[in-house]
């Protein structure tokens, strides 16, 4: 029998929004995790006389040059009124930092790309202290106290951007198996997959570690892509709570986890006056040899998965800012709606199927605000 949970969540944010300005030049290019494009996003409409735009004024003449740094702090307090492992208010936060270098402006290499990125996550786990649940009731909740690397890699686009190749410490929910729409939620069940996150080792290569690996992407002129990556099988190395951050150990029991998908995006463009979508499906491997309630599997029994996803905005209009403002700086409302889901064999799987889907509501209230009103739904079936 599982308890009814009742959770009061409560956010405090510092340059964030829930998700990436729908006008950042990375917003598709060089996206980041959900998570860490919430801590990372300053609102660049913040008032014209303040401290927090004049900082974003000075960033955007950086950036335009070729040097994009970016940084930012959240903290939560979350509460359980009922039900669980405990009842009481608990406390957490990210800190997050991302210098992204465009080194064709800075050096002449064209198309080439450099990331390098840290996060200190510290506080205590929701999940662990109080809920004691499978999918996370928030997904900056990392159990760990210390500054971790978090995307430091290496990217070389060619054909007009349209391929490119990415290799460093990289994590595959930046890319893989995430909805847009999906980002606006807090809990983690509504970013990398459930249906991998639980079935794979020590959650696979995402939030909030990182992995050496590796990723190609293409994207044809129709909006057609195809990607796939390959990463260490184990972030951890191991135990979670005891491994070094700075250490990574390639090979042995640990395997590789592969992941590749191919889908569709449509009328992304900004001054598209149709209405865009996505959909895409995928599949993931583990080559790892590792335990799972005690048995070992073998090497006919690999973790393995297949997904589907799909949003699209059914309605969409912009609004002036003011009487004579120009188009570019209009507010964009909309009305999007997601749906993913994502399968496993249950001989082999803690979940054999998961899902979630949901609306999300954007532009209703005025500038400055940057805001998102979603409502989702998440589900996950455990394996006998």
């Amino acid at each position: 029998m599982i308890p009814l949970r009742q959770v009061l969540h409560v956010t405090v944010a510092a340059f964030a929004s829930p998700h990436a300005h729908p006008q950042s030049p990375h917003a598709i290019e060089n996206p980041t995790t959900p998570e860490i494009a919430r801590v990372l996003q300053t609102e660049r409409e913040a008032p014209r006389n303040s401290l927090l735009h004049r900082l974003g004024a000075t960033r955007d003449r950086f950036a335009d040059r070729g040097c994009d740094l970016q940084g930012g702090y959240i903290g939560e307090f979350i509460g359980n009124l009922a039900g669980g492992l405990d009842t009481g208010v608990v406390a957490d936060g990210i800190a997050a930092l991302t210098l992204d270098l465009d080194l064709e402006k800075l050096f002449g290499w064209k198309g080439g790309t450099l990331r390098a990125g840290g996060i200190f996550p510290h506080g205590d786990s929701p999940s662990t202290e109080l809920v004691g649940d499978l999918q996370g009731v928030s997904n900056i909740d990392t159990f760990r106290d210390e500054p971790v690397p978090y995307e430091v890699w290496l990217q070389q686009s060619l054909l007009g951007d349209r391929l490119s190749f990415r290799a460093g410490l990289l994590v595959a929910d930046s890319e893989f198996a995430v909805t847009d729409a999906g980002s606006a939620f807090l809990n983690s069940s509504f970013g990398w997959p459930t249906g991998i996150s639980i079935n794979t080792l020590n959650t696979g290569p995402a939030f909030f570690r990182s992995a050496p690996g590796l990723r190609a992407r293409y994207v044809s002129t129709s909006g057609v892509y195809i990607q796939a990556g390959v990463f260490d099988g184990d972030t951890f190395d191991g135990n979670p709570l005891e491994d070094d951050a700075l250490g990574f150990e390639l090979g042995g029991d640990d395997g590789l986890f592969v992941i590749a998908e191919s889908g569709r995006r449509w009328n992304v463009a900004h001054a598209s006056s149709e209405l865009p979508g996505k959909a895409g499906v995928g599949a993931w491997f583990h080559s790892g040899d590792f335990l799972l309630d005690d048995a070992r599997l073998d090497s006919r029994e690999r973790k393995t998965g297949v997904y589907l996803l799909a949003e699209q905005t059914v309605w969409q209009r912009q609004v002036p800012v003011g009487d004579h403002a120009p188009d570019p700086g209009a507010r964009t409302q909309s009305v999007t709606l997601f749906a993913r889901t994502a399968w496993s064999p249950a001989d082999r799987s803690v979940a054999d199927a998961s899902g979630d889907l949901g609306i999300a509501v954007s532009g209703l209230l005025p500038r400055p605000f940057n805001d998102t009103l979603a409502l989702g739904f998440a589900w996950m079936h455990t394996s006998r």
